[in-house]
């Protein structure tokens, strides 16, 4: 499925797909920005529901990384001997078994952690290390990173969501969508009842 597909759906289901205006009074821009948001909603309690492939990343000694081109937010790290687990400090770490350790930066004074499993922050990508750098080996240790490939721009993008997820992300944008006619009794009501539905359905 494309981006456009799922906007599409949902402008009809908002009657705002006009033979000579579609996307009149929600525009691809506005809907594209209630799908991010939703997608985002959603996998905080479903992973499974982006079918994004998993991306492999080479490992550089001693080095730090940056996550791979293409995703946002990691679900996880795997390596040739199964799941890294992830770390919040270097002393937690088992020496010879690789693990996921946050880069710790200084920003005014104060540190913070930009956390692998976390989103871009400030525009700034997180950073991990695996610790040890790199096994002992002689070949190139591989990892392969699973996550969130969003935010989406382009409504010719391919939507990487599980179509067992599409009926949650059309409640969800719904849902923001009516929000923004809030002073109508009606449009606040259908607003609450399309919030319900994503609940019910991301829950039930």
């Amino acid at each position: 499925m494309q981006v456009i597909n799922l906007l599409t759906s949902v402008s009809s289901q908002l009657n705002d797909q006009r033979p000579t205006a579609p996307f009149y009074r929600w525009t691809q821009t506005m809907l594209m920005s209630y799908m991010n948001t939703g997608i985002s909603a959603i996998t905080q309690v479903r992973q499974d529901a982006i079918t994004y492939p998993p991306q492999t990343v080479t490992l550089v000694p001693g080095s730090e990384q940056s996550l791979p081109p293409g995703i946002s937010s990691v679900f996880g790290f795997v390596g040739p001997g199964g799941p890294l687990v992830e770390y919040d400090n270097f002393t937690a770490a088992i020496p010879d078994d690789p693990c996921v350790v946050p880069v710790y930066v200084d920003c005014d004074g104060v540190e913070m952690a930009y956390n692998p499993l976390g989103y871009v922050l400030n525009g700034i990508t997180p950073t991990f290390k695996i610790y040890p750098p790199v096994p002992d080996s002689s070949s190139p240790y591989t990892i392969k990173v699973t996550g969130n490939p969003g935010p989406y721009i382009n409504s010719s993008q391919t939507l990487y969501v599980s179509d067992r997820y599409i009926p949650h992300l059309e409640a969800w944008m719904l849902y923001k969508a009516l929000l923004i006619d809030m002073e109508s009794s009606s449009s606040a009501q259908a607003s609450a009842t399309q919030y319900k539905i994503f609940k019910d359905l991301l829950y039930g």
